[in-house]
């Protein structure tokens, strides 16, 4: 029971931390952030002036505070396909609501992102195995905050799980790390002890980068992520989750990181939200709940995940 508290408070901390970057998403200009952040860059509504000017894209037009990425809507899509599936993380069961909320008539009415849309076009030629197309970012590892709720997944389960979005050799070899950070975190680990646990398990120049990020003496996020990169790449993201998770001592402290971070943060967010809340919970060191108030549809969003981890074994 502790472990599936664990998992819970994580998919709302994912939940939380993607809505929370929403507003200076794909802002590449941190010193701009800072600016008009003020003591808190959180839940900031989405504006076209706040990237006129500076390195960026706005893609977020019309949406509000406390709404969800892309990379948040796809998570949902996870829990509830696997508390449709008793607690288990069914690939066609996923595709199908994949393809039903992001499709042409499907809920889904905000920005959609190369994976997304390629793996839709896949999905509508019936092209299942895999589904994914040639992406090396982010939506990749968007599921694991869910699919990881799984004792006992395997590596070949995970390979399936990044190639459902994406089959690319960085996709491949650097997803996993998400996915094995997770899991230590579920299983009781620190941040700081999960990110090198899952580094311990990678290997080569992944093991190396992800090792390097956890050690850095480098103590600020943002000159970190200026360092290893800001996009979108899974090479880019891990690296500056990592070093998050070393670094950060609250689930506050790590969500302000990575948007001031800027780039892709709402990418680096429902990997990084998850590993936070599992570890500090609800309140106090963990997810405010003022943070989880402003999160929009955030009682259907929990009463979600208590079905999900209800039918979970």
């Amino acid at each position: 029971m502790v472990r599936k508290k664990r998992v819970a408070n994580g998919l709302m901390g994912g939940y939380v931390a993607d809505a929370a970057a929403l507003g200076f998403h794909w802002l590449y200009d941190p010193d701009r952030i800072a600016k008009l952040a003020g003591e808190s860059p959180a839940f900031r509504t989405p504006d076209a002036s706040d990237f006129e000017g500076y390195k960026g894209v706005f893609v977020h037009a019309g949406r509000r505070a406390g709404d969800a990425s892309q990379y948040g809507a796809q998570l949902r899509v996870a829990v509830q396909s696997m508390a449709a599936t008793d607690g288990r993380f069914d690939i066609t069961d996923f595709q199908n609501r994949f393809a039903a909320t992001f499709g042409a008539e499907g809920s889904w009415t905000g920005y959609m992102d190369k994976a997304t849309k390629g793996t839709l076009a896949n999905l509508a030629e019936g092209k299942r195995n895999p589904s994914g197309t040639n992406d090396d970012q982010v939506p990749a590892v968007a599921r694991f905050p869910a699919v990881m709720l799984q004792q006992g997944t395997t590596d070949e389960d995970i390979d399936a799980v990044i190639a459902v979005t994406s089959v690319t050799e960085t996709a491949a070899s650097w997803g996993p790390a998400a996915a094995y950070l997770l899991r230590s975190a579920y299983d009781g680990m620190s941040p700081r002890e999960a990110a090198l646990t899952a580094s311990s398990k990678m290997s080569g120049d992944v093991a190396l980068a992800l090792l390097n990020a956890v050690q850095s003496k480098q103590k600020d996020t943002v000159a970190f992520a200026g360092e290893v990169g800001r996009a979108c790449s899974l090479a880019q993201a891990l690296p500056v989750i990592f070093q998050i998770c070393a670094k950060a001592r609250t689930y506050t402290d790590a969500i302000n990181r990575n948007i001031l971070a800027g780039g892709d943060s709402c990418g680096r967010a429902p990997v990084l939200g998850a590993v936070f809340a599992s570890a500090y919970g609800m309140g106090g060191a963990g997810v405010p709940e003022e943070w989880v108030s402003q999160l929009a549809s955030h009682a259907d969003l929990s009463a979600e995940i208590a079905a999900l981890v209800k039918k979970s074994p």
